[in-house]
């Protein structure tokens, strides 16, 4: 979570239903995989951000049951699940203190005075996804009840609209709500084609790691800790195993595996890496980047120095 005092882990433990079943040494098993995955404090996500609104959390409440557009939880879930690197959160009212590309989901949600703060952002690419709404600057989605993609400004990109396929709007009547908080409710999803173009367009905002191979399996995301170094998870979805190619998209002196697997040592060529995946599983490295962008450098000699004036 991006908050005035810099990045915040959004958890600080598990939750566990049942826990006098687990064993003791099942609880270590489980505080070295938390360690591995989320001990690291990031310097910077290498990602998109994602805009929290309350209130149009609320106004989503109020409208869901008559309009059935998909939540933002879901949106959010369904790009992510194609793989646009959305790593962190920031509340509308601390929007400033964020940096890099930011993403609101359904923007006809927001009030109007904070969608205007979210299009006056300067700190990288603004995208949306949602309705189409009057208060959206060119280029415009063209009519019809469906989704559409904006991306505004920063990073070279030119403004752009991706619409999803035109389709009749389903009356609410007709969707019947699951016995079960264990099935999805029922609502107008979007098309498969427009989540993978949208989660492109982030991913194009976002820059940074990439897969290069067996992308529709594997999932890659990364943040940027201090000394150049960055820590990439890489994940599969698939039930065997999988090799892939992994792109930094900045050169790489090494990369060190920090989880139990894979045993064998990761090399990198160039920006590049080849890297195992067990089943469902997910691999953690620690990647040395050859040169430090000039925010990083600068990042790290405040740092430094405010450890020489510790000391002195």
């Amino acid at each position: 979570r991006q908050t005035r005092e810099g990045l915040r882990r959004c958890i600080s433990g598990f939750t566990v239903c049942l826990a006098d079943a687990i064993l003791g040494h099942e609880w270590q098993w489980l505080r070295e995989r938390w360690r591995v995955a989320f001990a690291a404090e990031p310097e910077r996500i290498v990602g998109a951000t994602l805009v929290w609104s309350p209130a149009a959390l609320d106004r989503e409440l109020e409208t869901f049951a008559v309009e059935r557009r998909p939540p933002t939880h879901r949106l959010l879930h369904q790009l992510i699940a194609r793989n646009a690197p959305v790593r962190a959160a920031v509340r509308i009212e601390d929007l400033d203190a964020a940096a890099g590309p930011i993403l609101a989901l359904n923007p006809h949600l927001f009030p109007e005075e904070e969608l205007a703060s979210v299009l006056a952002y300067r700190g990288g690419p603004v995208l949306l996804v949602g309705a189409q709404t009057p208060s959206l600057p060119a280029p415009s989605a063209a009519g019809g009840d469906g989704l559409a993609c904006w991306v505004y400004g920063g990073g070279g990109l030119p403004p752009t609209v991706v619409q999803d396929e035109p389709r009749e709007a389903d009356e609410p009547t007709g969707y019947e709500d699951p016995r079960s908080f264990v099935v999805d409710l029922p609502c107008r999803d979007a098309s498969e084609d427009f989540l993978r173009e949208c989660a492109r367009l982030v991913r194009d905002a976002a820059g940074g790691v990439r897969v290069a191979d067996e992308e529709e399996f594997v999932k890659a995301w990364a943040m940027e800790e201090r000394g150049g170094r960055l820590r990439i998870q890489v994940s599969n979805d698939r039930f065997s195993y999988v090799r892939t190619v992994i792109d930094a998209g900045r050169p790489l002196a090494g990369v060190k595996v920090l989880s139990a697997y894979p045993g064998m040592p990761v090399v990198p060529d160039g920006s590049r890496f080849r890297v195992r995946v067990p089943p469902r599983g997910t691999v953690v490295l620690e990647a040395q980047v050859s040169w430090l962008p000039d925010a990083a450098r600068a990042s790290d000699a405040r740092a430094a120095s405010g450890n020489r004036e510790g000391a002195t």
